[in-house]
């Protein structure tokens, strides 16, 4: 049987009741109340399957149309509460899966009504996935939120299928990147991923899209074909301003499209838009560009005097470290290049740095200027602040010792400078990590004790067992009939007795005419002692019962109340075992990162001390 809910892209293996299941490629248990029908789990399945691609909405109407069908599966409800919170699951470096969120929502999925009604109808098993899932999702969600004050507003967002099947650039990105630069001119705040998210390499992208998103007063949709325009990435991103479109005034989206009817764009874009069969000779980025520079009060356009701004302040810091060789067609070279580097024409500054380093191989500002244009970094400034992966990728390159090699004077100055900046981040981000051990080592040691402990009262609960009064059955009836007849056989017994001591007894009663009713009247007076006796045992005997019941009764529910309670410690115990699990993993990473950052920071020091015996053997 094919999967019913997952957090990977592998298959569940059902038992044959139905009700529990193994993931085949991550190991994960799943455990069901219910068997499921072969129809719900198709429907499931075609849920799941938009959900694992990314295309939320159409999993969030296919989760709700399984849940017309069966209102209490737990399954759908947890889907669709991962479906509106946008939640992929993504493997680590240690091969699990761990939840990322393509969608930030204010509220936190553990006040989410659809997770809460999974909690509901889940079995036991089942709900303790889901809550410590969610849990994890909790805590993304509050970093997410903490990091988007840290992001910036933009004017304009630039919605675009980037690659196409192939990881080949598209003609909507090459369009994007044209309306992008005309903007730029303009001084319009450009939501443009290419540019956006450059230097933003290992980290979530969320926070920066979700701000962009929901503070941009203009998004733009760029399309030439329709299934770009179905895309994960671009469809969660108009129908995310979709929704704004509805709910905030004074906000405008627009489509720019080629080789497509209006009617293969999303609704709320066909009102209005560009169609670029329109411009044969190009223009269009200019057009978009001055009637936005209107709605946002840009009157003249702003990139001749950055420019020249930017030149001015190149030739000073040029002019103060640059190698002293004496003026030469270099200089040039190298300003044209830093202009270019400044810029982020990263791919056009490195070729120029190139072009020098072949006149002058030893010119150490070109290659520490190709260095940083390697590192996708515009000055010094960007490179120090930059993280990790752009440390490693800057140190392990042969430009970064090079400049090394050949930088005197103010250029040694420079480097060193920026070098010790880069080992500050470095200790900086090392003690950072080792307090992080530290405090995850004292919470596992808290964690451990409070398990014990839990352990412990869960072994002192005592629990009596008492065995079940049996209720008053046939039996009991046989015993009563025995009774009456030994009763009856004692009365037979007592009027043979009679007649045998007084034989003339017997003649006397015949001879009387009330003799017939003699005999009824003293079979009936049998009859009623019987039924007496047998009343007065019957009583006798359901009080004794009622009584054993009464006591069996309370030591059953004392009982379940030390069941519970044991349930419950466990189950903190459980909590505690995963903490504490999880704190480890953490540590464990946060070990291998902490070697990493020292490693690079001995690194870093090795070459500070060569880079100062080199500077004095010059």
């Amino acid at each position: 049987m094919e999967a019913v809910y997952q957090t990977c892209d592998g298959s569940i293996l059902m038992s044959e009741d139905g009700k529990h299941g193994k993931c085949e490629f991550c190991g994960n248990e799943y455990y069901f109340r219910e068997p499921k029908s072969s129809a719900v789990i198709m429907a499931l399945n075609e849920a799941n399957a938009y959900r694992l691609r990314n295309d939320f909405d159409s999993a969030i109407i296919k989760y709700r149309s399984v849940l017309t069908q069966v209102s209490d599966d737990a399954d759908a409800y947890w889907g669709l509460a991962l479906s509106e919170y946008g939640i992929e699951f993504v493997e680590d470096t240690d091969g699990r899966f761990v939840p990322t969120c393509r969608r930030t929502v204010q509220e936190s999925i553990l006040d989410n009504d659809a997770y809460l009604k999974a909690l509901n109808f889940a079995a036991p098993e089942q709900a303790r996935i889901f809550r410590r899932t969610a849990e994890q999702i909790d805590v993304l969600q509050r970093r997410i939120k903490k990091q988007l004050e840290q992001e910036e507003d933009y004017d304009v967002f630039l919605s675009f299928k980037s690659t196409d099947g192939n990881g080949r650039p598209t003609a909507d990105r090459y369009i994007a990147r044209k309306i992008y630069e005309e903007l730029q001119k303009y001084g319009i705040r450009t939501f443009y991923s290419e540019e956006a998210l450059r230097n933003r390499v290992g980290e979530d992208y969320e926070p920066i899209i979700y701000r962009a998103l929901y503070s941009s007063k203009v998004f733009i949709l760029i399309a030439t074909k329709p299934e770009y325009i179905n895309a994960a990435w671009a469809k969660n991103e108009w129908s995310r301003y979709r929704d704004r479109l509805r709910e905030t005034s004074g906000l405008q989206a627009f489509a720019v499209f080629k080789d497509l009817r209006p009617s293969a764009l999303p609704t709320a874009f066909r009102g209005q838009g560009v169609d670029l069969s329109k411009y044969p000779a190009g223009g269009y980025e200019v057009e978009i560009a001055d009637n936005l520079a209107v709605k946002f009060g840009k009157k003249e356009k702003s990139l001749g005097v950055d420019v020249n701004e930017i030149k001015d302040q190149l030739r000073r810091e040029f002019k103060n470290t640059a190698p002293n060789r004496g003026a030469s067609a270099l200089d040039g070279q190298l300003f044209q290049s830093s202009v270019a580097l400044n810029g982020g024409k990263f791919d056009d500054a490195a070729a120029m740095y190139s072009a020098v380093l072949d006149r002058e191989e030893q010119c150490a500002e070109a290659y520490w200027g190709r260095m940083l244009a390697s590192a996708g970094c515009k000055n010094d400034a960007a490179l120090i602040n930059s993280g990790f992966a752009v440390y490693k990728r800057a140190l392990k390159g042969d430009d970064f010792r090079t400049a090394l090699k050949y930088a005197g004077g103010d250029e040694a100055n420079r480097i060193a400078k920026v070098m010790k900046e880069m080992l500050g981040h470095c200790e900086k981000k090392g003690d950072a990590l080792r307090a992080e051990i530290e405090r995850l080592k004292k919470h596992i040691d808290e964690l451990s004790k409070k398990s014990t402990r839990l352990k412990t009262e869960a072994q002192e609960q005592e629990r009596k067992k008492l065995p079940l009064p049996p209720k008053p059955d046939f039996m009991n009836g046989v015993v009563r009939a025995i009774l009456a007849l030994l009763c009856l056989g004692a009365v037979i017994g007592i009027v043979a007795l009679v007649f045998y001591f007084d034989r003339s007894l017997w003649q006397r009663l015949r001879d009387n005419k009330y003799f017939m009713f003699i005999i009824w009247g003293a079979m009936a007076a049998a009859a009623i002692l019987f039924g007496v006796i047998f009343w007065l045992i019957g009583v006798a005997d359901d009080r004794r019962w009622s009584r054993k019941y009464h006591v069996y009764y309370d030591a059953e529910k004392h009982n379940q109340d030390i069941d519970n309670t044991i349930a419950e410690l466990d189950k903190q115990n459980d909590e505690a075992q995963a903490a504490i699990k999880a704190d480890k993993e953490k540590v464990t990473s946060d070990n291998a990162e902490l070697a990493e950052w020292d490693k690079y920071k001995e690194y870093l020091g090795t070459l500070i001390d060569w880079q100062k015996q080199n500077v004095k053997a010059k």
